[in-house]
């Protein structure tokens, strides 16, 4: 039997693909779960170690944010992931100096169990289907908004540190081809393995939203694990990617023809996509210079609005800290929640004043207010001018 198998094709028997109620961690980590449907019955620890604390730092990092949203998945899903993790000892916590990220080896602990309890034995392509807006927030919205399939794989290259620095993908040119690859850093094969079919199903789905899906969209789709134990799974593959799927392959990669390049999506949103792209640029480069407790804030406070959740709560909560030492920390760096609040919403109010076509109405929601005669006077107390009369400025010096 070759190496290269097709997902139409019969395929040797594997171990690899099962689905087990054996949780796999790289730590050496084990439990057993009886698992019904996704509900959990009881669990039986036979773990050695799940926290597993070292000084040098991590040698990777997932976006705090994205952790969020996987287990707001979940619990969507019927998953008891708060007992889970006060079972498991698991805590999102800030890496130090980088407030917007935990520690990779800590998610890939995560994902093994979360992976485990999903009701489906493809359990990458099961949370795939559905959720890529939910659960990459921004990123997903900057990408469904650009202009054609080449513009996108290019920002999503661009955007990959808002994720995190878990995979690394590259685009490579051959003839009449363009090559998706992506390099896992993750080191549990269990892990590796639905995590890869995860990520290629969200790449899969960002072309096949091209606006001609009566043409050949993706070509093949490589995988390095071995195919699924279980034959009558191998239609899945084909069905979630429209192509044939290639199992113990040397790389994880998604062929596409050429000519899908150009081809337009139909989310096409010029405006709002350069909107969404600026915001993105933003956050990329808080994240690259966060230091003081101030920055830190000020990154997390970003994101917080961004996902419409601002609040001093959960502010402090982002920096695992109480609210009362997150007022005392921020007084003594001279500074308030309200002076940061102030500042990131004057910031986005300008910029859409300066860049954008929305109305003062549709900025003031966006700057977090309900009400327009609210923002107007607060913007005004800030700026000394009205929000029209600061759009208008600069409509006059770009005559």
């Amino acid at each position: 039997m070759a190496d290269m198998l097709l997902a139409r094709g019969q395929f040797p028997q594997s171990q690899n693909g099962q689905r087990t109620d054996r949780i796999r961690t790289a730590a050496g980590v084990t439990g057993k779960f009886f698992v019904d449907l996704g509900q959990i019955k009881n669990i039986k620890i036979e773990a050695r170690e799940l926290n597993v604390m070292t000084t040098a730092p991590p040698a990777y990092k997932v976006a705090i944010d994205v952790v969020r949203q996987v287990l707001a998945f979940g619990r969507e899903q019927g998953i008891p992931v708060d007992d889970i993790m006060s079972e498991y000892d698991f805590a999102i916590e800030a890496l130090p100096g980088e407030p917007a990220y935990m520690s990779g080896p800590d998610v890939q602990k995560l994902l093994a169990v979360g992976f485990s309890l999903l009701p489906d034995p493809l359990p990458g392509l099961y949370a795939a289907k559905g959720q890529l807006a939910s659960l990459f927030g921004l990123s997903a919205f900057v990408l469904q908004t650009s202009s054609t399939v080449g513009s996108m794989l290019q920002r999503l290259l661009q955007l990959e540190p808002l994720i995190g620095n878990t995979g690394l993908t590259q685009l490579r040119h051959e003839p009449g081809e363009v090559h998706i690859l992506w390099d896992c850093r993750f080191t549990d094969p269990y892990v590796r393995r639905h995590l890869s079919e995860f990520i290629f199903f969200a790449y899969a789905w960002a072309v096949l939203s091209a606006a001609k899906p009566d043409i050949e969209l993706i070509r093949a789709v490589h995988f390095k694990h071995a195919a699924p134990r279980d034959s009558s799974l191998l239609p899945r593959y084909v069905e979630a990617f429209g192509c044939p799927a290639y199992f113990n392959q040397p790389e994880y990669r998604l062929i596409l023809p050429s000519s899908v390049l150009d081809l337009p999506l139909l989310g096409a949103d010029p405006q709002l996509h350069e909107m969404l792209n600026l915001h993105a640029q933003k956050l990329i480069e808080e994240r690259s210079r966060t230091s003081t407790l101030a920055d830190q804030a000020r990154a997390c406070l970003h994101q917080l609005m961004l996902s419409g959740d601002a609040s001093r709560e959960n502010l402090a909560a982002s920096l695992s800290m109480s609210g009362r030492t997150l007022h005392r920390k921020l007084r003594e760096a001279n500074t308030s929640y309200r002076e940061l609040l102030d500042e990131l919403r004057l910031e986005r109010a300008r910029m859409l004043l300066r860049e954008s076509t929305l109305t003062v109405q549709q900025i003031a929601e966006h700057a977090g207010f309900d009400e327009h005669n609210s923002f107007t006077r607060w913007f005004r107390q800030l700026t000394n001018v009205a929000p029209s009369e600061y759009r208008q400025q600069f409509s006059a010096e770009d005559k």
